[in-house]
């Protein structure tokens, strides 16, 4: 997961959502570094907004897990595809799929 990604598409419940997410989370990009560290930046309703804190891989490799650090929240992913340009990933047990592009 090193690098610095971008929402490609997004689905939510099966429902093609992309058009929607980039809309609302203008110039979304997340990256993770090699101290277990993430930093995600968007505009949201004009506001930029930075979330950032430690992520971790667990179950084995297949999940991960990003806690923001301002107030301990944790959200968890699975981990669908992974390669080295881009990556498959979903949340709240799978209702949330998004394929990511390495910038």
């Amino acid at each position: 997961m090193l690098g610095t990604w971008q929402v490609d598409s997004y689905k939510q419940d099966g429902a093609d959502n992309t058009t929607i997410f980039l809309a609302t989370y203008t110039n979304y990009q997340i990256m993770f570094d090699a101290s277990n560290n993430y930093i995600e930046t968007y505009t949201f309703a004009g506001a930029n907004i930075t979330n950032a804190g430690p992520w971790e891989l667990t179950n084995g490799g297949d999940d991960f897990e990003l806690t923001n650090q301002s107030d301990g929240t944790k959200r968890y992913f699975q981990i669908i595809e992974l390669n080295e340009e881009s990556a498959s990933i979903s949340e709240d047990s799978g209702t949330k799929e998004y394929h990511l592009l390495k910038n």
